[in-house]
């Protein structure tokens, strides 16, 4: 019977716990002047809660519910934008335009960090992984992170071609490469959120 295998960032904890925390990952990026300027740090942290701010040594995002915060004001700084005139008049201020950038860019690296580590999955893992998946066309969800599942699947007959999984990705995104011409032998591989992809 199909089934539906969801994953978290567990395989990445299970192999080093401490290098993948998301907390770890949001620190490296912020740290990386290359990265964001001080002027977009400080655009970011003006939308954080005060008690971040408490912590004088470390002022990045912490958590999830941080980057919930942030997406929700990236959101509302897009929905603005796209109700600019044409005249020069803006809803937004200069840093509020600055702002989307600076947040897509810290997200993006931060997410990044977990492609960066040269981990991997046990080979005896993913051998028995690929061998259940070929055999049920299981579909697969990853939560966080999931470089190193997707890593170790690319390469194996799961990806070969379209005769078992399609994520959407053919050189880039299309909702129309998610499209299943024989349903019965092709499952899903869904990056839900966490991938730089």
């Amino acid at each position: 019977m199909r089934k539906l295998i969801l994953f978290g960032n567990g395989l990445g904890r299970a192999l080093d716990n401490s290098f993948f925390q998301l907390e770890v990952a949001l620190n490296s990026a912020w740290n990386n002047p290359a990265i964001l300027s001080e002027p977009q740090k400080e655009l970011i942290i003006r939308c954080l809660p005060g008690a971040v701010l408490e912590d004088e040594t470390n002022v990045a995002p912490k958590s999830e519910a941080d980057l919930d915060r942030l997406q929700r004001v990236l959101a509302a700084c897009d929905e603005i934008a796209k109700n600019e005139t044409e005249d020069g008049a803006s809803w937004l201020t200069e840093d509020g335009k600055l702002f989307p950038f600076a947040i897509r860019s810290y997200i993006h690296a931060a997410a990044s960090y977990f492609h960066l580590g040269l981990h991997v999955l046990p080979q005896p893992f993913v051998d028995t992984l690929v061998s259940y998946l070929l055999e049920t066309r299981s579909h697969v969800a990853t939560l966080n992170y999931d470089e190193l599942l997707y890593r170790s699947f690319v390469n194996t007959e799961l990806f070969r071609g379209y005769s078992c999984m399609i994520d959407g990705f053919v050189s880039a995104f299309s909702a129309e490469n998610l499209e299943r011409y024989h349903p019965s032998r092709q499952s899903y591989y869904l990056h839900l959120h966490g991938s730089p992809l």
